[in-house]
């Protein structure tokens, strides 16, 4: 398919969906692709890319409806981190199996790290469908496994069909710095801001276009979907996405807590029940701790202190203090503007150590080796943000034309 016919697919696709009705709730772009554009994959051996999360307003699976339709051959299933069904924790193996509800062959597409489908898997099929609740955020992997899986449907010659969903945090619009290229990793495989600003669907416009990767691509857009969304107000169910990730509110905290998280100093709520939502350690003052962040005046969130005790992961079994994080609203939020703040409280706080087991980690969580030895020189968060300005002002004007909703 040449580049203005990809082009004219993609603007009658984003037109019908500007044409519908703007009234709640949300229509997923499965529904959208049955009831609409059958016709693009009707008659084609189908390979989908999903998990748990790939499901209709009534949580069926795509998966058991494309394989229970018969305009529709579905003939293998390709799954990302934590597994086709979400169940292996972050940076568990995952291996080929077959899906016990289809009976279909089902291809890993992480192994510790991730990659893209195999030569020999792509042979059996027409076209790649992906379909998969992202988080918004640089370091989660799901939209990573997406583009491999364009550059291998480019290699082969495929289709590839984006089923495209909310973005938890797009209503917060971009935020953070750059990904440096001496720290590219499966947790930044692109340059783009840690918190980036766009649906998958968009996202997978820009990477085709900016990054070069020059599949065939179509998106199919959500109906009634709007970019100062809350999750709340799409109307739909959450599914958990990752075994940490149980609800939109974690979905929305993990930016400001993952990048911190990754150093193993301070308990971030994995192993208790607010994953991503409370920053915790014996060492910290949780009154002070709350009486400083709140002193920013950050809008959108209000930090609490709180005291608990972790059943597992960091600091397990220990009395801790510190905050908990309550996103009031987050169309108001800066979410990483937010993150450097809290991490430059922590790591001034006598008790605190840089592990140095964990800073190669904490670089590509952040996008560059500068951060750690800066916070550690006291560099401000503030200081932080404002050189991070030119660089998101440069990337909103390059996703401009990648963008679908309103």
């Amino acid at each position: 398919m040449s580049s203005v016919r990809r082009a004219v697919v993609f603007v009658v696709l984003i037109l019908a969906a500007g044409a519908a009705a703007a009234a709640a709730p949300v229509t997923p772009s499965v529904e959208v692709l049955f009831e609409k554009h059958a016709e693009l994959l009707a008659g084609r051996r189908i390979g989908l890319i999903t998990n748990q999360t790939g499901v209709d307003s009534q949580l069926r699976s795509t998966a058991d409806l494309l394989h229970a339709d018969p305009r529709f051959r579905l003939v293998a299933l390709f799954g990302p981190e934590h597994g086709i069904r979400g169940g292996a924790e972050a940076g568990e193996k995952v291996g080929d199996r077959r899906d016990p509800a289809t009976g279909l062959p089902v291809y890993s597409l992480y192994s510790g790290s991730g990659r893209g489908p195999s030569p020999e898997a792509l042979a059996e099929i027409d076209v790649l469908v992906c379909h998969i609740q992202d988080i918004g955020c640089r370091s989660y992997t799901y939209v990573w496994t997406m583009a491999l899986a364009m550059k291998a449907a480019a290699a082969a010659g495929k289709l590839f069909v984006v089923l495209d969903v909310p973005n938890p945090v797009l209503a917060a619009g971009v935020d953070g710095g750059p990904r440096e290229e001496e720290v590219k990793s499966f947790i930044g495989l692109y340059p783009v801001p840690y918190v980036y600003g766009l649906t998958a669907g968009e996202l997978a416009r820009y990477l085709n276009e900016a990054e070069g990767i020059n599949c065939e691509l179509v998106v199919i857009p959500m109906e009634n979907y709007r970019r100062d969304m809350s999750w709340a107000e799409t109307g739909l169910p959450w599914v958990p996405t990752s075994p940490n990730i149980p609800s939109p509110e974690a979905a929305v905290c993990y930016p400001l807590t993952g990048q911190l998280g990754e150093l193993g100093e301070v308990n971030i709520g994995v192993g208790w029940t607010l994953p991503f939502q409370v920053v915790g350690a014996p060492y910290l003052d949780a009154r002070a701790m709350a009486r400083e962040l709140n002193g920013h005046n950050f809008e959108g969130i209000l930090f609490r202190p709180i005291h608990y005790r972790p059943s597992c992961g960091v600091f397990a079994g220990e009395d801790i203090h510190g905050v908990q994080l309550h996103v009031m609203d987050v169309k108001r939020l800066r979410p990483v503007e937010i993150a450097y703040a809290v991490m430059e409280y922590v790591v001034r706080q006598e008790g605190f150590r840089w592990p140095e087991k964990r800073l190669d980690m904490f670089a590509k969580a952040t996008g560059s080796k500068r951060t750690q030895p800066e916070l550690a020189a006291g560099k401000k968060a503030a200081e932080f943000v404002a050189e991070w300005q030119p660089y998101l002002q440069t990337f909103r004007e390059k996703t401009a034309s990648c963008l679908i909703y309103p």
